[in-house]
């Protein structure tokens, strides 16, 4: 059950919304969050500061594993949306932040940083990457993540009927 409020005005002749809301025990996209707060303001991502949303989620996950946090945040810019989102696991030694820029068009999103502790080992995204999505697909030139003392490099594209994907894993111990 989620309560949520919601307000609608037209500030300097543009339309936002206003929200403010709570919920329990949601299944939303098969993921399971057992409490959610949700507040801020909503805008038309072309217009540049009128989003500034959090969310605050605890106990997101499916019946294999769950976070014990996941936090985010959403803000207006003038390139289009600044996401950031922090992410928990204690059991696991799992602690993850990341930032990125989605474009006003909703066609690019540049990660640009992504860094913390999976399963113990420290992560790191090399340098800033874009993925591009287009009517064919989505499609990424190279990322490279560091992961304990490996490395991954990829670059690809995916489509509805085409998969393309090159990856290469350095230094990787599975001991």
């Amino acid at each position: 059950r989620m309560d949520l409020r919601a307000a609608l005005d037209a500030r300097h002749g543009k339309q936002r919304a206003t929200l403010e809301g709570q919920g329990l025990a949601l299944t939303v996209a098969g993921l399971r969050i057992d409490r959610a707060r949700l507040e801020g303001s909503l805008a038309d991502p072309a217009l540049p500061g009128g989003t500034d949303l959090r969310a605050e989620l605890r106990g997101v996950g499916t019946e294999d594993i769950v976070a014990d946090s996941v936090d985010a945040r959403v803000r207006g810019m003038d390139a289009g949306l600044g996401l950031h989102l922090e992410l928990s696991h204690q059991s696991s030694g799992t602690s993850l932040s990341s930032s990125a820029t989605l474009a006003s068009d909703l066609k690019r999103l540049a990660i640009e940083t992504l860094r913390g502790t999976l399963l113990r080992q420290p992560l790191a995204l090399e340098a800033p990457f874009s993925i591009t999505s287009a009517a064919s697909g989505i499609a990424w030139p190279r990322a490279a993540l560091n992961f304990g003392p490996s490395r991954l490099n990829s670059r690809g594209s995916l489509s509805p009927t085409h998969a393309d994907i090159h990856a290469e894993l350095a230094d990787f111990d599975p001991a």
